[in-house]
């Protein structure tokens, strides 16, 4: 049975599948294509501002559902939107370590699209964002990366 380390909290196949239900994804549908992966991204500040987390369910056409979990201490300058992108991030390099051509990102942030992009976000290092675009135009040549928005929060 593989196990996913979360913090300190380990996770079976069964508490990943019943994770997968209480996401709202309805049936586990899988990417027709061998080389592509899904990912379901978000990110989320604490109520107190003072953590964030952010975390990608990854659906391969094989395999189990991989859901990745990632929480820090929010700093000056964090908001939610570095909780989404370090989502996105968290999906980008399983996707490249697993060597996937395909990356399909379901996000509810309309700004993670690099078509939405600003010039500031794409041009000023200071941004908070700069260097996940970077990132994703380093992939150019690598991985197709795929964004598709979904419905957030109700």
């Amino acid at each position: 049975m593989a196990e996913i380390n979360i913090g300190t909290k380990i996770l079976s196949n069964t508490n990943i599948l019943s994770i997968v239900e209480r996401l709202n994804i309805k049936s586990l549908r899988r990417p027709a294509k061998k080389n592509v992966l899904w990912a379901y991204t978000d990110g989320s500040m604490s109520g107190d501002q003072l953590a964030y987390a952010s975390s990608a369910m990854l659906i391969s056409q094989t395999g189990l559902p991989k859901l990745i979990v990632d929480t820090k201490p929010a700093g000056e300058k964090t908001t939610s939107s570095t909780a989404e992108i370090n989502a996105v991030s968290l999906a980008i390099n399983e996707a490249f370590a697993q060597g996937f051509d395909q990356l399909i990102i379901f996000h509810d942030a309309e700004m993670l699209d690099p078509t939405y992009a600003t010039k500031k976000m794409l041009e000023n290092p200071e941004h908070p964002a700069y260097l996940y675009f970077q990132q994703l135009k380093s992939l150019a040549n690598t991985m197709n990366v795929t964004f598709a928005k979904i419905k957030g929060h109700e």
